[in-house]
């Protein structure tokens, strides 16, 4: 009778993969049936995703997102009629990852029976959409809300201090009354990423996210002004972000190049910190904004799927050729590079894999890191995370041999050195890139002669310390830090 249970159960699994997968994989985009959360279930995921399409309900709207960009449907009471109305647009924000989009991207009314704002996202900041689906609440009147508190927020700004005036703005969240009018918005800015605040028609506050200093809000200052810059790439933008040195710095013509989490993560401030630090030490920092991460809407974003350790690393190569060409890196033989995450992936594997892949990119080499600093690096992908964690990597090829290929884990040779010194920091609690496969990349490198330094803390993904901006501008200038690593917790095992 087991057996038997065990066999009919093993067949219907078999009919649904089958069925399910080749469902996704030759669907007609005209005649989509809603499927609702399809990109949870790792049976439908990767057939569908990889076809950049994808659809759900939500209350009565229909929401898709395909080639053409974002597309929400208020349905009425007889959808079965085709009685709905729709709208269209091409959002650049490329949190539309379909596992992210429905969470917080899209502002509801109280009931949850409307839509009533997208949020988008431009120049590392976020703002809002109103689209007009015939609501109760008028999205010409919605706009007209958000407007004029945005224009309060601009004026109370200026008037609070002078170093807010022109700064960016990214505005986090709308605050809704009862009836569903914008009442207040949560805001922040890229250049002091711990500076966040709340703004309504009586009510202005501004506090810390964070408090890495023992300042008021009043005094702390904003590092430079991201600058906004373009690679082109055969016909393709790769968008990239440049901060000049501080004005009261003396320039020192070095540069840091800085990479944040991701892959599909823009940037949006997380490093406003450590920038201020290298920007008041005279540095240039150069912030690249790969295909997965920002740009232009999904077609820009669907070209990254996939590409991780590919094309997205040929995409940074350009980026820096893009930067000396343009004179925002003046000395090449001064650049170093910063990355946390994804971004420390990237720098482990630009350490082992930096000559091939200029060679596969069709590049000439121009410049060497003198540093490379990776922390909670990704340096392996093990079959045992979910297929959504590894999908956006490794597209339609089989996830072992893009392991062999492409992490940095598998990519070490015996007798080569590294690219530029390294340095690793990992936490020891670090639940998205586990500490052992760090631990093996270390001993791997220390096998084949590459000489390098591993520092562990006691936290998780990522160091949290006042002070760790300081250690890490004072590795770059090759400075003693002993009394740094004692104040943040790191212990470096050799």
């Amino acid at each position: 009778m087991i057996k038997k249970f065990i066999l009919t159960f093993w067949l219907i699994s078999f009919f649904v993969f089958f069925s399910t997968a080749a469902f996704c994989m030759h669907y007609d985009p005209t005649n989509f049936p809603n499927i609702g959360d399809l990109w949870i279930n790792p049976v439908l995921t990767r057939p569908c995703l990889t076809k950049k399409f994808w659809r759900k309900q939500s209350g009565d709207h229909l929401i898709s997102y395909s080639e053409t960009g974002l597309t929400i449907m208020k349905l009425k009471y007889f959808p079965a009629r085709g009685d709905h109305f729709e709208t269209k647009m091409e959002l650049t924000n490329v949190w539309n990852f379909p596992i992210q989009l429905l969470r917080g991207k899209i502002k509801y009314s109280n009931d949850n029976s409307e839509v009533l704002a997208l949020q988008d996202y431009k120049n590392a900041c976020y703002f809002w959409h109103f689209p007009e689906l015939r609501d109760t609440t008028s999205a010409k009147e919605r706009k007209e809300e958000y407007d004029s508190l945005f224009g309060k927020l601009v004026r109370r700004l200026k008037a609070r201090n002078s170093f807010y005036e022109g700064r960016a703005i990214s505005i986090y969240d709308l605050y809704l009354d009862q009836d569903n009018h914008i009442v207040g918005l949560q805001f922040g800015f890229p250049e002091n990423f711990s500076l966040k605040g709340n703004i309504t028609q009586k009510e202005f506050d501004i506090s810390w996210i964070t408090t890495p200093l023992d300042l008021s809000v009043d005094e702390y200052e904003f590092h430079e002004p991201l600058q906004r810059h373009n690679a082109n790439i055969s016909g393709r933008v790769i968008p990239y972000y440049y901060v000049a040195p501080s004005s009261h710095a003396m320039p020192i013509e070095k540069t840091i190049v800085m990479l944040s989490g991701g892959p599909k993560l823009q940037y949006i401030g997380e490093y406003s910190s450590i920038i201020k630090m290298f920007s008041d030490a005279g540095w240039a920092t150069i912030l690249p904004q790969e295909s997965l991460r920002t740009g232009f809407g999904w077609k820009h974003f669907s070209t990254g799927i996939g590409e991780i350790g590919r094309k997205n690393m040929h995409q940074l190569l350009h980026v820096f050729h893009d930067a000396i060409d343009k004179g925002l890196i003046t000395n090449t033989s001064q650049i170093y590079f910063y990355g946390r995450s994804y971004g420390g992936f990237v720098g482990t594997l630009f350490s082992v894999k930096w000559d091939d892949l200029h060679k596969e990119a069709g590049l000439a080499k121009r410049f060497n890191f003198q540093l490379i600093m990776a922390e909670a690096s990704l340096v392996d992908l093990s079959p045992l995370r979910p297929v959504s964690f590894y999908l956006p990597f490794i597209g339609d090829i089989d996830l072992e041999r893009f392991r062999k290929i492409f992490m940095p884990l598998h990519n070490i040779k015996a007798g080569e050195s590294l690219s530029a010194p390294l340095i690793m920091i990992h936490g020891y609690s670090d639940k998205k890139c586990p500490p052992s496969e760090i631990q093996e990349f270390s001993q791997k490198l220390l096998f084949a002669g590459c000489e390098h330094s591993l520092l562990w803390h006691d936290g998780g993904h990522g160091v949290q310390h006042s002070t760790y901006s300081n250690f890490l501008l004072a590795q770059a200038q090759a400075k003693e830090t002993d009394n740094l690593e004692r104040q943040i917790g790191l212990i470096k095992t050799f």
